[in-house]
């Protein structure tokens, strides 16, 4: 009951254009939020195509494609605004609702794109990966902070489960 009741209320609460956030961290935390709440619902069996909330997961995927639509995205593989405040967590849970939709969609077309933004997703992550082997708040530190770490390795290792290349290196650089 406890998780319908919450269903319902995350498809109560998504906006028009497919988003949720959070007011209390502003609209900057709108890639994390909406990633988020798109995973629960994927979590209970759901899809962009069916079950219950497939028109919540529909919206909430071409929002996140979206979003991706852009020079800033083809440039880097940032899915959130990296002027965003922490940026890296929007990056983190957007991989983990992109691998976790993976080839639930019929159309060709659109898992062709997801497959594209894990791929460029992935480098960006690579390439952001501090010294020390862990990632910040921002793709342009290096430096590194628990919890985004922690969301990085989960959106590696959820784009490698769905057959996107990523370099051992970098998984060996985290974990040490």
């Amino acid at each position: 009951r406890s998780i319908d009741k919450a269903l319902k209320h995350l498809s109560s609460t998504q906006k028009k254009d497919g988003s949720w956030a959070q007011s209390y961290y502003g609209s900057g935390n709108t890639i994390s939020m909406t990633s988020i709440s798109g995973l629960a619902l994927l979590s209970t069996g759901n899809t962009a195509e069916r079950g219950l909330y497939k028109e919540n997961l529909r919206k909430c995927l071409m929002f996140l494609l979206k979003k991706t639509n852009n020079r800033a995205f083809k440039d880097s593989g940032m899915i959130s605004n990296t002027g965003q405040y922490r940026s890296m967590y929007g990056q983190g849970f957007a991989m983990l609702f992109f691998a976790q939709i993976y080839g639930t969609h019929s159309d060709e077309k659109i898992n062709s794109k997801i497959r594209t933004v894990l791929r460029s997703g992935v480098r960006l992550i690579s390439k952001s990966q501090s010294k020390a082997g862990g990632w910040y708040y921002s793709p342009d530190s290096n430096s590194d902070e628990g919890s985004v770490t922690i969301h990085q390795i989960q959106a590696l290792r959820a784009a490698q489960n769905v057959g996107i290349t990523v370099k051992k290196t970098v998984i060996d650089n985290a974990l040490n």
